[in-house]
């Protein structure tokens, strides 16, 4: 206990894992995106922004949540035969190790082969064991849609990994005054 207290006092963290500082980091993001206004960032002229802008609005949020973390963040890293979106890693903790990959939710087929193919294949070649499968959703459809999707693929069986699939809700919201 003396040493998970230290390390989080090292961390400016109640976490003792990088992948559960990165869950805390989703559920602010979560809780911006429905109290507040985050999810106006993912939009511009009133309509979704593409995968691309995601990740950078991403990036920036994930610079700034890990700044003086001791927590190193690169984007399109290559890995295997492709580049995932972000790498999470601790250069002083081998162990400490997290895979990131971002889809919208417009394409189950799309999302699909990302979760299952994609991902593992980023994971396998790595030999990561941990990783984020975050999916942003605009619609109620694209919402509902997904939901159905985490339920029928929770996990992999090819590989012994943690994947923790992940909903960035980017749904507009009514204001206060339309309520």
């Amino acid at each position: 206990m003396d040493i998970q207290e230290e390390y989080r006092k090292r961390n400016k963290s109640r976490h003792v894992t990088l992948f559960g500082e990165i869950g805390e980091l989703f559920r602010y993001l979560d809780d911006r995106a429905s109290n507040k206004e985050l999810h106006k960032l993912f939009r511009e002229g009133g309509r979704p922004v593409d995968e691309t802008r995601i990740q950078l609005i991403l990036g920036a949020l994930f610079d700034a949540f890990f700044y003086d973390r001791r927590t190193e963040i690169v984007r399109e890293a290559s890995i295997g035969n492709g580049k995932v979106d972000f790498l999470f890693h601790r250069a002083d903790d081998p162990e400490e190790k997290v895979l990131i990959e971002v889809k919208r939710a417009s394409s189950i087929s799309y999302l699909k082969h990302g979760f299952e193919k994609q991902l593992v294949s980023y994971l396998l070649s790595s030999r990561y064991r941990h990783a984020f499968y975050l999916i942003a959703c605009f619609t109620d459809e694209e919402y509902e849609r997904i939901r159905r999707f985490i339920s029928e693929n929770i996990y992999t069986d090819e590989v012994q990994v943690y994947v923790n699939i992940r909903v960035l809700d980017l749904r507009e919201r009514p204001t206060a005054s339309a309520l």
